[in-house]
């Protein structure tokens, strides 16, 4: 800093703010607001070839827990890990008119992205993911090794909120941010809530860097001019658990 102090900004998850990102900021300021005396850098090999996985699970517990299994059983780093709940692929399916593997079972999913530098390569690898979910209560692994098949996985999460507004124009979307390991606990504090006011709360998120987007709706029997003030109430009391 400009009065000589030394601090350390960024951290080992990809996003571990809800706010401003400090780290973006100071690089965007372009010595302006300070200098870095030292960087760490996480290098990564440039893809070649790209599978992604549509992963069932019957509980939220399940899901989580299964994603830093991911990457130290298997010793695999994801290019992507997502997470999406029941409630949401209910929204989802009714917006884009689909279904997914295992949606009368499966209380939620996660979507991983893998490369590999040589189609074997990735194979050996969505094998060894595949493996570990199933190890840790996975319903089935579903494999897309194309372009139409990885659409098809895509599709729902990147629908998300598309198809939340659809069902409800009012509905408002949090960003919280915990370590991965403490998900399961935000997933039941956010039920809690959503029992506690009677909304629903459909959730989903980036699992890998345990960042989750929880997005109430409102009822039907409570007037717009009443629901900012209880949306926000409701997003506080998440934010604040």
């Amino acid at each position: 800093l400009p009065t000589g102090e030394i601090i350390e900004i960024g951290g080992k998850r990809r996003k571990d703010s809800s706010g401003y990102s400090v780290l973006r900021l100071f690089v965007g300021s372009e010595g302006t607001l300070g200098i870095f005396t030292k960087i760490y850098l996480n290098l990564v090999p440039e893809p070649g070839k790209v599978a992604d996985l549509l992963v069932p699970f019957g509980s939220v517990n399940e899901a989580i827990y299964a994603v830093p299994k991911i990457m130290t059983k298997s010793k695999v780093l994801p290019v992507a890990v997502e997470f999406i709940d029941r409630l949401s692929v209910r929204y989802c399916s009714a917006y884009t008119n689909s279904m997914l593997p295992y949606q009368d079972d499966a209380d939620a999913y996660l979507i991983v992205q893998l490369d590999g530098k040589t189609k074997e390569d990735l194979q050996d690898t969505y094998e060894k993911v595949g493996n570990t979910c199933l190890e840790n209560g996975a319903l089935e692994v579903f494999v897309a090794d194309n372009k139409f098949a990885s659409e098809k996985i895509w599709n729902m999460r990147r629908n998300w909120l598309e198809a939340l507004k659809v069902a409800d124009p009012y509905v408002s979307t949090g960003d919280v941010v915990v370590p991965v390991s403490e998900i399961p606990a935000m997933m039941e504090i956010i039920e809690t809530v959503s029992k506690e006011y009677d909304v629903d709360i459909p959730c989903a998120g980036h699992a890998a860097d345990g960042n989750i987007h929880p997005a109430p709706m409102k009822p039907t029997d409570t007037l717009p001019s009443e629901w900012k003030s209880l949306m926000e109430e409701i997003l506080g009391k998440i934010a604040v658990a």
